[in-house]
């Protein structure tokens, strides 16, 4: 969904940033993609700053998550809304993010996270950048993301959906009231 644009970024931090920058892929693999995947890899010279994980359990990728220093969530569909922003704002892991479908509904731009436009390896590079070389921005940044995450957690996430179902009923007209 978007695995090119990472690689591609992560060559733009090290050759044009001089940032040393590693991509770690997790995830299940579609034997053909994750081919072309690693020859883009190898053209792009960054074959040994990507490590392929392959499946991972939830406890795994948590913990990987817990040790970067940034995700990237390089989308370039309509995500209708990506769980990973959220657990990285929970895991206080700052986010580059395209800005696609749901994703910049859930966190916003510069409050949030730093998004960039679906398919764009340079502003995603960009992106990566200034979270890496603003850390007070970036720390305050994080913050206010894992504040916005609170109100997807299931609890407060139910509270919500039941007074919508309660404010919309409130409001629907009742059959036979004002039929004379």
């Amino acid at each position: 969904k978007g695995l090119a644009v990472a690689i591609e970024a992560v060559g733009v931090l090290r050759s044009e940033y001089g940032i040393p920058a590693r991509l770690l892929v997790i995830g299940p693999e579609d034997a053909p993609h994750g081919e072309e995947m690693r020859r883009l890899a190898e053209r792009l010279d960054v074959t040994a700053a990507v490590s392929w994980r392959g499946q991972a359990t939830p406890e795994q990728a948590a913990a990987e998550l817990a040790r970067a220093h940034a995700l990237i969530v390089p989308s370039v569909w309509e995500e209708p809304f990506p769980l990973v922003t959220i657990e990285a704002a929970l895991a206080r892991v700052p986010i580059a993010a395209s800005d696609v479908g749901g994703i910049s509904e859930g966190m916003h731009d510069e409050e949030h996270a730093l998004l960039f436009p679906r398919g764009d390896a340079h502003a995603a590079a960009s992106a990566l950048a200034r979270i890496l070389r603003e850390p007070e921005q970036t720390a305050a940044r994080v913050e206010r993301a894992h504040e916005r995450a609170q109100q997807f957690r299931l609890g407060p996430y139910l509270e919500e959906q039941e007074r919508f179902v309660g404010d919309a009923f409130a409001a629907a007209p009742r059959p036979g009231a004002g039929d004379h």
